[in-house]
């Protein structure tokens, strides 16, 4: 079975979409204390604006909802990818299995482990900012090197459920039939009295829907 690595990457980055989403609406003041006087200052052409813009009280305010918003609506844009190949692709080989554990609980999990320690600092000052990048770096790093993007708290405010799963009687590309897997799924629940329908991800990670 090849990896998606793109995919699993961008379901990484996508896992802290709510982080930035409430550091949008912590610093969306900023535009309203300097964005007036800055647009009125450009539109006479004066252009010590910039100059008054990086020395404003809320310059640092600025710059974090500015990132923050392009965050965000990458993570929808990555969204957009994920579901789009969940219509095409998927490997159809009549098998079926069983649902051993529910992980319904893996998104409030994330919040918890990987973006509520990410708040604690007033990333608006440059010591916080400069802290919270190098925070940001290692969560992204763990994560891509290890299994646990699945633990994405948007898919599970979206509708999908996280759960883990052995093949009975799996197609040759498995190699390990006594294993046990993560499934990512949404809608009906996964019987195992139905076929099913899978796409591999990376890291022993299927998204998988009934046939």
């Amino acid at each position: 079975m090849v990896e998606n690595k793109k995919l699993k990457r961008d379901l990484v980055l996508q896992s802290f979409a709510p982080l930035f989403l409430i550091l949008c609406v912590k610093h969306v003041h900023c535009y309203w204390k300097f964005l007036p006087s800055f647009l009125g200052k450009i539109r006479v052409q004066e252009w010590s604006a910039f100059r008054d813009v990086v020395n404003h009280a809320f310059w640092g305010d600025f710059v974090v909802f500015t990132i923050s918003l392009i965050w965000v609506i990458w993570a929808a844009l990555i969204y957009g990818g994920f579901v789009g190949i969940l219509h095409v692709d998927f490997d159809t080989y009549g098998e079926s299995i069983v649902v051993e554990t529910d992980k319904r609980d893996v998104g409030a999990t994330f919040l918890v482990s990987f973006v509520l320690p990410l708040l604690i600092d007033d990333v608006s000052t440059l010591r916080g900012f400069l802290v919270f990048v190098l925070l940001l770096i290692m969560m992204i790093v763990l994560l891509i090197n290890s299994n646990l993007f699945y633990q994405n708290p948007l898919l599970t405010i979206l509708g999908y459920r996280i759960f883990e799963f052995q093949f009975v009687h799996p197609y040759k590309d498995i190699k390990d039939k006594k294993k046990v897997y993560i499934g990512i799924t949404k809608g009906n629940e996964i019987s195992k009295e139905t076929t099913i329908k899978r796409k591999y991800i990376a890291d022993d990670v299927f998204v998988i829907f009934n046939d």
